[in-house]
């Protein structure tokens, strides 16, 4: 052999064994002239020994599988010599080290010119890892199926043309039984009203464009049920790099008419309030005017026990007047619509206190206000409402003889905001934390020092949900009364 020949063929073999080890493929020769084995660089590799400590043989080679897998190794060998016949298998591998291995290998005979085998030529590969990834895939495939025939809200994939390639078994009964093994492959908006089809394909375009869409909508299915869903589409790639849609509709038909009952019964709660305060504010007018014509009248006439019992009838048709006029705004607190804006509760307590400032200035109180975040969805006159009767309940009641003495600050959190309103006045037992905010429920008698009707911190919680937050007592505050308010940042 030249020596150019020789370069050529010792190049080819150094790119064979570089193939071979970038790909994870051994090959193998057994002559059966000689009765020898050859293995490749790569199969020493597979089987975790050092080629300058082993030389292989067919036996030996056979002895480092599993003893439950050499019979079948010995049987394909067996059947390539005798019957000519082309093997494939994967079996397990067992290392010097006691390691694992899951082994892939086919195998052809070779043969003379007389048809008779002499040899057999095969390659090999370690598909340990490539098995675990796909039995893994495999088990990730078994339990998304299992999540999605299990979930009762239905759940189905669009392929970028809107055509449904998967869909769990809760979006399928939404179809005719006989129509169900159509559904996969097609978009079915043949199946649905025009518009409603026009829309949620609508829906569709949108979350292949942007990535997401979501809606609230009233679908007539094709198996004759109506249903209000509340639908999410979010845009993903397959595997193939291909673009998907999922889709997820939640069932809301049942609370959509228990939201649309409670609107309604708001609705005729808020007329019934109304009527009820027009027909009781017509008598109260009589009494206080009956009251104060019989004082014109009879003042002069009247002695003290007299002037006292027409002064308590007076002050309870004042009080009941107040009570009808609290109650009535009591229940229109969000039941109409409320328009959210950025408010900043700087300004909006800032206003609170101008509007008190008689009171303050009478009571020589002492009101510290800190710093304040800013709101992106409230209603700032709802809020202003709130704050002020917390300042004047602060006001109010203040221990005999003592200015009172009120702090406000805020501690932001990452999504909302604890607004601390403290006084240094006569507090609230903590037995009491809950009740004082149900209507009328007041906790000091009616010919105490502490006037009221037992409204204002019920009217405080109504605001604070409406914003989606919450009031409460803190208990463990001794010095005072201290209120925590926590409404949303955005």
């Amino acid at each position: 052999m030249s020596s150019e020949k020789h370069k050529t063929l010792d190049m080819q073999r150094r790119l064979l064994k570089r193939a071979e080890r970038m790909a994870g493929i051994g090959h193998w020769h057994i002559d059966l002239n000689d009765n020898t084995l050859f293995w490749s660089d790569e199969i020493y590799r597979i089987y975790g020994l050092d080629k300058d400590e082993f030389s292989p043989t067919v036996t030996d080679s056979i002895e480092f599988f599993h003893p439950d897998d050499q019979k079948s190794v010995e049987t394909y060998i067996a059947e390539a010599i005798e019957d000519k016949l082309e093997f494939f298998f994967e079996l397990r591998l067992i290392r010097p080290n006691g390691d694992i291995r899951l082994v892939q290998s086919f195998g052809e005979p070779e043969m003379n010119e007389d048809g008779v085998v002499t040899g057999i030529f095969g390659i090999f590969r370690d598909i340990t890892e490539t098995r675990q990834k796909e039995l893994k895939e495999e088990e990730q495939n078994k339990f998304l199926e299992l999540v999605m025939e299990s979930i009762p809200d239905p759940i189905l994939v669009k392929d970028s043309d809107c055509r449904i390639i998967m869909a769990n078994p809760a979006f399928l009964e939404l179809y005719p039984e006989e129509k169900r093994d159509h559904v996969i492959g097609t978009t079915t908006v043949e199946d649905f009203d025009p518009q409603q089809a026009e829309e949620f394909l609508a829906k569709d375009k949108q979350a292949l464009e942007t990535g997401y869409s979501e809606t609230f909508e009233t679908i007539d299915f094709p198996n004759g049920t109506t249903k209000t869903l509340f639908t999410k589409k979010v845009r993903f790639q397959n595997v193939k790099k291909e673009t998907n849609i999922l889709v997820m509709g939640r069932d809301v038909s049942e609370l959509q008419a228990m939201q649309n009952e409670l609107e309604r019964s708001n609705k005729d709660l808020q007329n019934f309030a109304a009527t009820i305060s027009h027909d009781l504010k017509a008598p109260l007018r009589h009494i206080s005017m009956s009251a104060n014509l019989i004082e014109r009248s009879f003042q002069n006439s009247m002695d003290e026990e007299q002037k006292e019992l027409l002064q308590i009838m007076t002050d309870g048709a004042e009080t009941a007047q107040t009570m009808i006029d609290t109650l009535l705004e009591y229940s229109r607190i969000g039941q109409k619509h409320i328009e959210f804006d950025f408010v900043d509760l700087n300004t909006t307590i800032n206003n609170v206190l101008i509007m008190l400032a008689p009171t303050i200035e009478e009571k020589m109180a002492d009101v510290i206000v800190r710093q304040m975040p800013v709101l992106e969805k409230a209603n700032e006159g709802l809020l202003m409402h709130m704050f002020q009767n917390l300042i004047e309940n602060a006001l109010k009641y203040h221990v005999p003889g003592q200015p009172p003495k009120i702090l406000m600050y805020a501690i932001e959190h990452e999504h909302q905001v604890d607004i601390y309103l403290e006084d240094k006045g006569i507090g609230i037992d903590p037995e009491f934390a809950d009740q004082i905010f149900i209507i009328f429920r007041r906790l000091h008698k009616e010919d105490s020092d502490y006037q009221g009707i037992g409204l204002g911190l019920a009217v405080c919680q109504k605001i604070a949900r409406t914003h989606h937050g919450s009031i409460k007592l803190d208990t463990n505050y001794k010095e005072g009364a201290r209120f925590i308010i926590s409404l949303p940042l955005k």
